[in-house]
């Protein structure tokens, strides 16, 4: 027990090691025959585990850096949600195992949402301008920004919207307003 909280890893995977012969030295107390009588090298036992547990995963200071426009306080959110994954995963900075949100749960998110910070960040313009804009072609949050703390859009409708028309970004305050107004009573 001593070596698998040395090696931060799973009863289960120790005695994967020890099974699958990836041990290069196995020991047995004189006189016992029981499961504390087992003795393994602490130090083998780590180096094999470390060697293959990296992380790959976000903690939630990380991917809200990996998704640009991601608020801190939006992860722990997304992950209630379920719109995020979270896995235990060795970091090696840590030196331990650690909660992280899986890479691909990150990636799929960052594949279908784009937050509102990303698209002021791409365009230049203030968030209540490029709100505006959104809104003046229809295009709503897909998450509710008081349960997730922020505003996330589907990326699919804004890159439509982008490539249907390249000067999207160009800001005119009075046609946005009239267009979001016609669109809101159902004129448009």
């Amino acid at each position: 027990m001593a070596t698998r909280r040395a090696a931060s890893c799973s009863l289960h995977e120790l005695f994967q090691l020890i099974f699958s012969g990836q041990l290069r030295w196995k020991g047995r107390l004189s006189g016992r025959s029981d499961y504390g009588a087992l003795l393994l090298d602490a130090d083998e036992v780590t180096r094999i585990v470390r060697s293959r547990d990296t992380k790959t995963g976000f903690t939630k200071e990380e991917l809200a850096d990996y998704i640009p426009g991601m608020a801190r306080e939006s992860v722990q959110a997304l992950v209630d949600g379920g719109y995020l994954r979270t896995v235990e995963e060795f970091n090696p900075e840590a030196r331990r195992k650690c909660i992280v949100v899986s890479r691909s749960s990150a990636d799929a998110f960052h594949t279908t949402y784009v937050a509102l910070g990303e698209l002021v960040q791409s365009s230049g313009l203030h968030h209540k301008k490029v709100r505006l804009l959104l809104r003046s072609v229809g295009i709503m949050q897909a998450l509710d920004p008081a349960r997730y703390g922020a505003f996330f859009y589907l990326r699919a409708e804004v890159q439509r919207v982008q490539q249907a028309d390249t000067g999207f970004w160009k800001y005119d305050k009075a046609m946005a307003q009239r267009k979001a107004r016609l669109r809101k009573s159902g004129r448009e």
